[in-house]
């Protein structure tokens, strides 16, 4: 919509897309052993640079931040596990059950890392460690999607004006 307007803009991408970019192999993660930033191509952006950083900083970030909702949810998962196995006044019914599980899950936004298994009178739980270790792989990933030509603006600028668009956001706020 932007480009018969002669717009240019940057953006950059969802955890969802970059996990679709690695998996459907464009994003290499091996490229990141000796460099933080690579310009990348992928059929799904035609026309379009992406630029591809990693921030250890930000994964270290996110990594610790994950381990903890992880641990919260396993401490509030098993307060329900307790409840049903409890045998004065335990908790009972699937339904029952399941809604207090779901807050705990929620709360965290955690449902996706792990597995529930309820039925009347029991309740379990554990971790997808697939699920978390696929997810930890992108940690610090990000990728920044623009449409203007390298020739204008090259990697290191365009990432350097998408981390500046918080000033401008700012200004438009103010």
């Amino acid at each position: 919509d932007l480009r018969p307007a002669g717009l240019d803009w940057i953006t950059s991408l969802r955890a969802p897309s970059i996990r679709a970019l690695a998996e459907g192999g464009a994003l290499q993660l091996g490229l990141f052993d000796e460099r933080d930033m690579a310009a990348i191509t992928s059929p799904d952006y035609p026309d379009e640079r992406l630029i591809v950083c990693r921030n250890p900083e930000l994964a270290r970030e996110r990594r610790r931040k994950r381990e903890d909702l992880l641990a919260a949810t396993e401490k509030a998962l098993a307060v329900i596990q307790r409840a049903v196995e409890r045998r004065h006044r335990p908790l009972r019914g699937a339904t029952e059950i399941a809604l207090k599980a779901g807050a705990v899950v929620d709360t965290h936004k955690m449902a996706k890392h792990f597995t529930l298994t309820i039925s009347s009178d029991r309740f379990t739980f554990a971790r997808k460690t697939d699920a978390i270790a696929a997810e930890a792989a992108l940690d610090g990933f990000y990728v920044v999607r623009t449409s203007v030509p390298a020739a204008y603006l090259d990697d290191v600028a365009t990432v350097r004006a998408y981390k500046s668009l918080a000033f401008v956001e700012r200004a438009f706020r103010s």
